[in-house]
């Protein structure tokens, strides 16, 4: 659950041509048919129609190096991510 330093990060990114493919043709990530949850209603729109999205916990574990949760899916077909993460970060101390 999102804290209330937490900044919560969700949208899509167009890869590469056949990149999406590349990125799930690793046999260690195990990709699975996936959905997207929660997807704020301005950015439902933008999501390609008929994706078949495809998920990885490993993949996750990789982008996010288990420092942060997050979601990263697949759609091979248009060679998109969705992705919804929390970003940990707190603001750099200024001292005692």
């Amino acid at each position: 659950m999102p804290g209330p330093i937490d900044v919560r990060v969700v949208g899509t990114a167009q890869l590469e041509a056949g990149a999406g493919a590349a990125v799930v043709a690793v046999p260690q990530r195990d990709f699975r048919a996936g959905h997207p949850g929660r997807v704020p209603e301005k950015l439902a729109v933008h999501l390609p129609k008929g994706a078949a999205w495809v998920r990885s916990e490993a993949f996750n574990q990789e982008v996010t190096g288990g420092r942060y949760p997050g979601e990263f899916l697949v759609d091979v077909g248009t060679d998109r991510v969705y992705f919804d993460t929390v970003d940990p970060s707190v603001p750099a101390s200024t001292g005692p």
